[in-house]
């Protein structure tokens, strides 16, 4: 699936509304209270994960915040509010949990069951193929009748098609964690290595190796293939590689590192414990767990400030409460 780019929006900076924001009388805010999706334990347990290409804090935003450029690693995330254009989603990391309004079309689906890629089963090739494990997040990238193709993109990259049943917006949280090794000699390759159904060139693609340079070796089989494989938390890999199988195409969110911030450095933080608002005396929708980095600046409005904190959206522009020196909680009346 191919990611368009986008640039960053200021906060404030007059721009395209929010589909749902262009019906006549449509409220800023939700439906449905998003402070529960933020406690120690929500109302669902289950997990989606969506791209941080648009993001509205609230829906009478006049333009959304966008990345500067993709593209970037999708966040896991809890569903407030489904929508038929926007959804409201909670945003929880262990020093900060907000919820923010994204476009549906940016959701990942999210595996309902275990998926087997590979050849039919036979005596020579039973351990060979890829798993790929409940609650893995993928791009849906062609839906044909009840079956869809999808694309995972992780420590590997692979492309199957599953039935359409065998997805949903959230699942069950999967933690793909770091590669598992089993104590076998290390096979050394760089991204792009083709890992195969069979020892030979024109053998079934079963993924490609992505975000790590690392397999184990299991077996050599000649001079130019080895039998190797791979696992962590989502997703695990047997077959066949071989450092003269020329690189396999990547399809960019598999080999992006990590942004930097796009804070400014100004050497503030916001303390835990402060709650969060769209606007100054708007709907509370996030909170601090832990101090955490932040532009924060006087507002006309007595007692607020305006805080800005970085996103994987890029930062973004809250509202906070000080009064008497101290922070105000979200149980704190305004």
């Amino acid at each position: 699936m191919l990611l368009g780019c986008g640039g960053a929006a200021a906060p404030g900076q007059p721009g395209a509304a929010p589909p749902s924001a262009r019906r006549s009388g449509s409220a800023a805010g939700g439906a449905v209270d998003p402070l529960p999706y933020l406690a120690d334990s929500p109302p669902s347990p289950k997990r989606g994960a969506v791209l941080p290409r648009a993001a509205w804090l609230d829906l009478g935003d006049p333009a959304p915040v966008s990345p500067e450029s993709e593209p970037r690693d999708p966040v896991e995330v809890v569903i407030v509010e489904p929508g038929a254009t926007l959804v409201r989603v909670a945003v929880r990391t262990p020093v900060l949990r907000y919820v923010v309004w994204v476009k549906r079309e940016d959701l990942m689906a999210v595996l309902l069951q275990e998926v087997k890629v590979g050849p039919p089963v036979t005596s020579a090739s039973q351990r060979v193929g890829a798993t790929l494990r409940a609650g893995a997040h993928v791009d849906v990238l062609e839906r044909k009748e009840q079956r869809v193709r999808i694309r995972y993109s992780g420590g590997v990259e692979l492309e199957t098609w599953v039935a359409a049943a065998a997805l949903a917006e959230q699942g069950e949280p999967l933690e793909a964690g770091s590669p598992i090794f089993s104590g076998l000699r290390l096979f050394h390759a760089s991204p792009g290595l083709a890992i195969r159904a069979e020892p030979r060139w024109a053998s079934t693609l079963l993924a490609v190796l992505a975000r790590t340079y690392i397999v184990e070796e299991v077996r050599v089989v000649d001079e130019a293939w080895s039998e190797v494989q791979y696992a962590d938390g989502a997703v695990s890999v047997r077959g066949f590689a071989s450092r003269r199988d020329p690189p396999q195409r990547l399809h960019g969110r598999a080999t992006t590192a990590p942004s930097a911030s796009a804070l400014p450095a100004s050497g503030d933080k916001l303390p835990a414990g402060a709650c969060l608002y769209a606007s100054p005396q708007g709907e509370a929708i996030g909170l601090t767990l832990a101090p955490v980095p932040a532009v924060i600046a006087v507002t006309e409005r007595e007692g607020w400030r305006s805080v800005t904190i970085d996103t994987p959206w890029s930062p973004m522009r809250f509202s906070a409460r000080r009064e008497h020196g101290t922070w105000q909680p979200c149980d704190a009346q305004p």
